[in-house]
């Protein structure tokens, strides 16, 4: 027996409703030891993208906040800032940051530590289509109605086809872009360490600021980031406190309070094994513009500092291992090519690398 129902114009409202005013704001918030009580902060991360968008790992696209240092005077975070296409997407001084500690209201001093760098690696986007299921279905569009507009007695039926919305995953290749630094807060003697509670950052990326398409109402996405300090605090902290909380790109970029001594032979071949091992594990591509890109990226790595060396390999890496598959696809092997003349003439720009 065909089923029958009542056609409703709710039925639209409801699928489109959930979009009125809709803006959109990442929220996360983390808890660790108070650092008063262990003379430095305890390693810590607040992520804002949802898991991995677009199907991209973690450590290839990431948004990513650490609180790494706080005294009487500042408090400083490690920044990781992820974006497609546009390398502003990842230029800490084109993103707006404002903390808040205890309430009190303080803007930073930013510094780039790891410049922007595009990368391309294949992710998935959603493709949705309406089906027919073969099924129909008898819809009442006409009757006798009581005073309310109700039918209260059908007198016209309507043969509907019955459809389903799938979806499906497609493979695609983003350039994603990324970078790194960290956001230093002068309190200038109005935070007691010992005595603050919570800390929130807020973040608003440059390129966050978007019209919707379907209300045409523009929006800024802002993130906020709240760390609250835990444990009961002693009556005198014999130092101030600060330390690493640690990203995985911008991790001991920031300028150490260690001595210059030279590291001990042992500790300086190894790190030279390391760094050659690292070298050897890189993927050949295959195609000339891309090989050339990867090998300017390691040359690039050799004249930074070891930290900031070591992330762009990593990335030279990544990009190899991206590029070596988009090269073995005929549909995407030109793409390829044309990706990396791009990415090559982008890192030319880049400082560090000159």
């Amino acid at each position: 027996m065909k089923k029958r129902t009542y056609l409703s114009a709710l039925t639209v409202l409801c699928a489109v409703g959930a979009f009125a005013g809709c803006k959109p704001r990442a929220d996360g918030f983390t808890k660790i030891q108070h650092p008063a009580l262990s003379s430095n902060v305890e390693a810590n991360e607040v992520e804002w993208n949802d898991g991995e968008p677009f199907g991209l790992a973690k450590d290839v696209f990431r948004n990513v906040a650490s609180l790494t240092e706080m005294d009487q005077d500042q408090v400083c975070f490690e920044i990781v800032l992820s974006g497609f296409d546009d390398d502003s997407a990842a230029d800490l001084a084109r993103a707006g940051f404002v903390l808040y500690v205890d309430g009190e209201r303080y803007t930073p001093k930013v510094e780039q530590l790891v410049s922007p760098q595009a990368s391309v690696h294949r992710g998935k986007k959603t493709e949705w289509e309406t089906v027919d299921t073969g099924r129909s279905e008898a819809v009442c569009v006409d009757g006798t109605k009581n005073s309310q507009g109700q039918i209260v007695q059908c007198t016209k039926w309507q043969e509907n086809a019955i459809t389903e919305t799938r979806s499906y995953d497609v493979p695609v290749d983003y350039k994603v872009v990324q970078g790194s630094g960290q956001a230093c807060f002068e309190t200038k003697g109005k935070v007691n360490p010992a005595e603050a509670e919570h800390v929130l950052l807020e973040i608003t990326n440059a390129k966050s600021e978007r019209t919707s398409a379907f209300w045409g109402v523009q929006y800024k996405a802002t993130t906020r980031l709240r760390w609250d300090l835990l444990g009961d605090v002693p009556e005198t902290v014999g130092k101030q406190w600060g330390g690493f909380g640690g990203t995985k790109v911008a991790k001991g970029l920031k300028p150490s309070d260690r001595t210059s001594e030279e590291p001990e032979a042992d500790e300086a071949a190894a790190a030279a094994a390391e760094a050659d091992e690292e070298e050897a594990e890189i993927t050949t591509v295959g195609l000339k513009a891309c090989d050339d890109y990867v090998k300017a990226m390691v040359s690039c790595s050799e004249k930074m500092p070891a930290a900031a060396g070591k992330a762009m390999r990593d990335g030279a890496r990544q990009s190899a291992e991206s590029f070596k598959t988009m090269a073995e696809n005929k549909a995407t092997k030109k793409s390829a090519e044309a990706a990396c003349k791009q990415a090559a003439q982008s890192l030319k720009q880049n400082p560090a690398c000159k």
